[in-house]
């Protein structure tokens, strides 16, 4: 019986840390503080896609709190980010409270009318480069 248990104690423990994110912090200021999920990115040729995770802070916080009637810990996004273009899609978003809840706030796959073009300056232009930097471009 103890081998049985410790069987399945060890498969848990592989499958477990197998799907564990890395996450690196890439922005920090009075807004958020931004992490890229380095085992999540992928390169698909032409565009990447990662896990960005968003922990809001200060007056974001407040507005996040007031928008969904509820204490936001954290946002996590899937995004694809074109390599040789300056243009970036989300593709899902998910909101997670303090309470453990989460829910999803939208989900869509991949269009080719759905890219965006990056503002300079802004969030999206950073963590564009930063992916691209990671990915090797």
């Amino acid at each position: 019986m103890r081998k049985i248990i410790l069987a399945f104690l060890l498969i848990f423990c592989f499958a477990y840390t197998a799907s564990a994110a890395n996450f690196v912090e890439i922005i920090r200021d009075d807004n958020f503080l931004i992490y890229i999920d380095v085992d999540s990115l992928q390169d698909k040729g032409d565009y990447l896609t990662c896990w960005t995770k968003w922990i809001p802070r200060g007056k974001e916080l407040e507005r996040y709190n007031k928008m969904t009637k509820k204490k936001v810990s954290h946002l996590m996004g899937f995004d694809a980010y074109k390599v040789n273009d300056h243009q970036s899609q989300r593709l899902a978003e998910y909101y997670y409270y303090k309470n453990g809840e989460h829910e999803k706030n939208f989900a869509w796959n991949l269009t080719s009318n759905g890219w965006k073009e990056l503002v300079p300056q802004s969030y999206g232009e950073f963590i564009w480069g930063r992916v691209k930097a990671i990915a090797g471009y």
